[in-house]
């Protein structure tokens, strides 16, 4: 834990220095070990600042004199512009700059890559410290504690790092059958962590609570969380109007079911 804090305090403090630069809001995310030094997952050596090209033209003009007197700070083919432990670069050519601005997690006031994104695209570098870097975070993921709480409407799992809570899945049991909800929070989205509280939601609803059938709710927009259960048997079987708690209002949602 103290690591932990050690890292994520250093990376506050780049962050801070990053503020002299003046770059404007909306025209960068960070990238690359920042992503992962936020979270105190490792150190970093530098901070890697991603920009659109068009906006990376002009840094190119803003430090032209800084390169003519430091030319080997002009790297990657010209692509990254180092400037002490600062790299300010364009963005991967496979990574969709827009889409990961609105789905980019913040920070202090700064928008990092999602770690989703992060993992895309380590996946297509395929670098050592690429590969090291997905092992980092899936040990992460593994060594996040679910702790399960029993009520008489079923069973609470709750998912923490450290003290802080991350994810929720609530399984409640009805005779023999089960409804399913999980909320993650979003900075540990699309990291596996769905996949873990889905694989002991199953787990507890057949040895438990002795369940035959498992349900659950989704909104027909919702592709991802779609398509995410689809991979663990579940099957769409009708378009139903439900009753929403919070706002009183009914509303068109999709009802897939799973056979246990």
């Amino acid at each position: 834990m103290k690591k932990r804090e050690k890292i994520i305090r250093e990376t506050r403090e780049l962050i801070k220095q990053l503020k002299k630069f003046n770059l404007p809001k909306g025209r960068f995310l960070i990238y690359g070990s920042g992503v992962l030094g936020i979270r105190g997952l490792r150190e970093m050596n530098d901070l890697d600042v991603i920009v659109e090209a068009s906006f990376y033209k002009k840094l190119l003009k803003k430090y032209r004199e800084y390169l003519k007197e430091n030319p080997k700070a002009l790297a990657n083919n010209g692509r990254t512009i180092k400037i002490g432990r600062f790299e300010l670069g364009v963005s991967p050519p496979y990574l969709n700059f827009k889409k990961a601005k609105k789905e980019a997690d913040v920070f202090f006031g700064i928008k990092f890559v999602s770690l989703r994104d992060l993992i895309f695209c380590k996946k297509k570098m395929k670098r050592k410290k690429d590969l090291r870097d997905i092992q980092i975070i899936k040990k992460f993921v593994e060594g996040l504690k679910i702790f399960p709480k029993k009520s008489k409407k079923g069973v609470f799992l709750v998912v923490k790092d450290e003290k802080k809570t991350v994810g929720i899945c609530f399984l409640r049991a009805e005779n023999e059958v089960g409804e399913l909800k999980i909320s993650i929070k979003k900075e540990y989205r699309g990291i596996g962590l769905g996949k873990r509280l889905l694989r002991e939601a199953l787990k507890r609803a057949k040895k438990e609570l002795k369940l035959k059938i498992l349900r659950v709710f989704l909104s027909p927009k919702d592709k991802i969380s779609q398509d995410f259960f689809q991979k663990f048997g579940f099957k769409k079987v009708a378009k139903v109007s439900k009753k929403s708690k919070k706002e009183g209002k009914f509303s068109r949602e999709i009802l897939m079911i799973k056979k246990l």
